[in-house]
């Protein structure tokens, strides 16, 4: 009875061990179906190719703890479409080198542009001047975009040169601080304003006074390109975006309804001046009768 226990578990055992090998050669063949859609395909990244390598390498080495006839014919396919990848990964590799060496000198004019303003603005406040805080600003904002088109430096200058530039543009932003103060403060002012604007413009929307509520819009439309400053809108719940966007739905809405009922006041009058004409001519011919009763009795009844 022990045997047979010690023998069932032998066999488990060994069942287990070859559904593992199973399952490790499929992922093999796996691998290299994924292998071959990158080889033949038009154009592939540095990145799909480097982590293909590196999935290659790992399920080879598992796969070389298996010496069998099974393991070693799909070890060789997988290969042989690594052959085909590796090329083209060394030249991505190569171009993306050569992509970092360009960012790393994009970087280094750019850190010098920031460390000759941070100078220059050091000086003026030194020599009592009045800096151009504004256009200070304006340059810092430029120099973090082309910072962003040219992050990716050599590894091993990237930390370097993003520490350098961080400094720099930090204390351009320290100096800046008064001028972004004032920005807000005039922003929360312009954000007050059109606040009150929207909640007329929206009162306004539904109403019939055509000649003054029009006359009205066209003033809050002038008013409200002269409300200051909004900043660059924002995304999702930024109160400047959605001040226009219910600032313009009001104004949309009014005058759509003022168009559809001038609309259908030029049918009526089109319609009156068509019943017009008719009486007009009538009243034409009556003129030249001689009946006099019956014309007259017509003519109260067309006037």
């Amino acid at each position: 009875a022990v045997a047979a226990v010690f023998a069932a578990r032998d066999q488990q055992s060994k069942e287990d061990e070859e559904k593992t090998r199973q399952e490790l050669l499929v992922r093999v063949q796996r691998m290299t179906d994924r292998a071959r859609r990158v080889a033949d395909a038009e154009q592939i990244t540095l990145k799909e190719g480097e982590r293909l390598m590196k999935d290659v390498r790992a399920i080879l080495d598992e796969a070389a703890a298996h010496d069998r006839k099974d393991f070693n014919d799909a070890s060789a396919a997988l290969r042989a479409q690594l052959e085909k990848v590796a090329p083209r990964v060394r030249d991505l590799r190569e171009m993306d080198d050569w992509r970092r060496f360009a960012n790393a000198q994009q970087q280094e004019r750019l850190i010098l542009e920031a460390e000759t303003l941070v100078a220059k603005l050091a000086k003026e406040e030194q020599d009592g001047q009045t800096s151009d805080l504004a256009n200070a600003a304006r340059l810092l904002r430029d120099f973090h975009t082309k910072w962003k088109s040219s992050a990716e430096a050599p590894r091993d200058q990237a930390q370097r040169l993003w520490e350098r530039f961080r400094t720099a543009t930090d204390l351009i932003r320290l100096r800046c601080e008064q001028y972004f103060k004032q920005m807000r403060e005039q922003r929360a002012e312009s954000l007050t304003k059109r606040a009150a604007m929207v909640e007329e413009a929206e009162a306004l929307a539904a109403s019939t006074d055509w000649v003054k509520a029009a006359t009205r819009f066209q003033a809050l439309q002038e008013e409200w390109n002269a409300a200051g400053p909004l900043g660059k809108p924002g995304e999702g719940n930024d109160p400047a975006r959605e001040l226009m966007r219910r600032f313009r739905a009001a104004s949309n809405t009014f005058f759509s309804r003022r168009r559809e009922d001038l609309a259908e006041r030029k049918k009526v009058w089109g319609d009156n001046q068509s019943k017009k004409e008719a009486l007009c001519a009538r009243a034409e011919e009556l003129a030249q009768s001689t009946d006099w009763d019956t014309a007259v009795n017509e003519m109260k009844k067309l006037q």
